[in-house]
């Protein structure tokens, strides 16, 4: 389990910290925003948000109790890999993705983990922000899910 620190506070009544039941309608909301037409694109379906949920790995940035971001990551001992990462789009660039993805890159060093992965679809315009994030092209930087290519992208911390 994370150390937290009353959640991760930013600013008075702004944190991060893990989601709940109660945050689920906000995450599918927020992760609509990523929706692709593919079979087997889950990062906006609600099972799969409940689940991930229920098993720790999703956590949400509030802001005077509403939610303006979600993050959701599973590590192994080796590495720790952002699953999704979304943000309301009225709060887009206000600097919250940075901070979920510097949490999450937090959490990899209290596990003593090295290697921070995040995986991207190219439409989603988010290479810019992953590297200005301290992350660089994987090896090989792309893959293919369901035809559809997507970039992969690595932080050695």
């Amino acid at each position: 389990m994370l150390n937290f620190k009353e959640g991760e506070r930013f600013a008075k009544d702004t944190w991060i910290d893990p989601a709940n039941i109660g945050d689920l309608e906000a995450i599918v909301k927020i992760n609509s925003q990523l929706h692709m037409d593919l079979p087997n694109f889950i990062w906006d379906q609600k099972e799969w948000i409940l689940e991930e949920i229920q098993n720790g790995n999703f956590f949400v940035f509030r802001d005077n109790g509403s939610i303006g971001g979600a993050i959701c990551f599973s590590a192994d001992e080796n590495e720790l890999e952002i699953e999704s990462l979304s943000v309301s789009g009225y709060e887009q660039g206000k600097g919250i993705g940075k901070k979920l993805v510097e949490f999450a890159i937090e959490a990899a060093r209290q596990k003593g983990i090295k290697k921070v992965t995040v995986e991207s679809f190219p439409g989603y315009g988010v290479k810019d922000f992953y590297l200005k994030c301290g992350f660089v092209p994987d090896d090989p930087p792309t893959d293919i899910f369901e035809g559809e290519i997507f970039n992969r992208f690595v932080a050695n911390i």
